[in-house]
């Protein structure tokens, strides 16, 4: 006697089964590396982190709402991915894949106080006198 197929049930999508791409894949396609070499390399010095892990291998998946550490030139950035680019293209395509959530985005210039004025306090004046 014949088995009879059961009917394809649907597979539920958990996070893990969420398309991914290569972390060296992705600073190249977000245009954060110059050239899919230097972001492999980059990938494999350790200094990234990858929601708060240490990435060391240009293969590891990021995923979108994922969170980047990068250290880049004049400090370190943290980005979210918002979406998985399917493609190199150009900058504003790239820019609209991630956003930025530097802390020093957030906090305000503050204004120097009267013992640190800058070149723009009137000569001659002190802070402490009155009128």
């Amino acid at each position: 006697m014949a088995a009879v197929p059961s009917p394809a049930r649907p597979v539920p999508t958990a996070p893990a089964l969420q398309p991914g791409l290569r972390i060296d894949k992705l600073l190249w396609f977000l245009r954060l590396a110059a050239t899919r070499s230097h972001a492999q390399e980059w990938a494999c010095t350790g200094h990234i982190r990858l929601n708060g892990r240490r990435v060391e291998r240009p293969s590891a998946a990021v995923r979108a709402g994922d969170m980047l550490v990068l250290p880049l030139h004049g400090g370190v950035r943290v980005i979210e991915v918002l979406a998985i680019p399917a493609r190199r293209g150009p900058a504003p395509e790239a820019q609209a894949c991630y956003r930025y959530v530097d802390a020093r985005a957030a906090i305000p210039a503050q204004d120097p106080g009267p013992d640190r004025a800058g070149p723009d306090a009137a000569a001659g004046e002190s802070p402490d006198q009155g009128g």
